[in-house]
């Protein structure tokens, strides 16, 4: 404590001196900042729209699956999967630059909402398909679809012993 009483300036021109020293590396440090921030700029903006992107898909994806009319339905707005339109329509907001300097934000918001509506759209698509070739699907899964086989080597959806699904 006592060194440091003695490094405290005696006279006001030596706290002024003292002061001008701590704000020029004050200055400095901001500068530095300044450039690294406009160096980042391109790097955070990619960080931000692929938070907002993947943030709405999540978003939109959990909303309908938790408030949906059943499950792997959506809501419907004028006959369309909400997820479809809220996308198409954000996506056209950031497109026409109608949302001034929201623009960026529309769009990778409205994206994320197509990819949740794609994601949802390719699920039913490949349960489809996969119940629709039962024997295929079990072939190269080694699990049977549930009620594709009552009878036979696989019983109730259990593989047999020694087979591929049993381990």
């Amino acid at each position: 404590m006592e060194q440091a009483i003695q490094k405290l300036p005696t006279s006001v021109s030596g706290l002024r001196e003292e002061v001008k020293h701590y704000f020029a590396k004050f200055q400095s440090a901001r500068a530095s900042a300044q450039r690294i921030a406009k160096e980042n700029e391109k790097r955070i903006e990619g960080v931000m729209t692929t938070v907002e992107t993947v943030g709405v898909a999540w978003a939109v994806s959990w909303f309908n699956a938790k408030n949906g009319p059943s499950a792997g339905v959506s809501y419907q707005i004028a006959g369309y999967d909400s997820e479809l339109v809220v996308g198409a329509a954000l996506v056209g907001l950031g497109l026409f630059e109608l949302g001034g300097k929201y623009d960026e934000h529309l769009y990778a918001a409205g994206a994320g909402s197509l990819a949740a509506w794609a994601t949802k759209q390719g699920w039913q698509a490949g349960g489809k398909a996969r119940t629709a070739t039962p024997a295929t699907t079990a072939a190269t899964t080694g699990v049977a679809p549930a009620g594709a086989y009552s009878t036979g080597s696989w019983t109730a959806g259990v593989a047999p012993a020694g087979s591929y699904a049993s381990g």
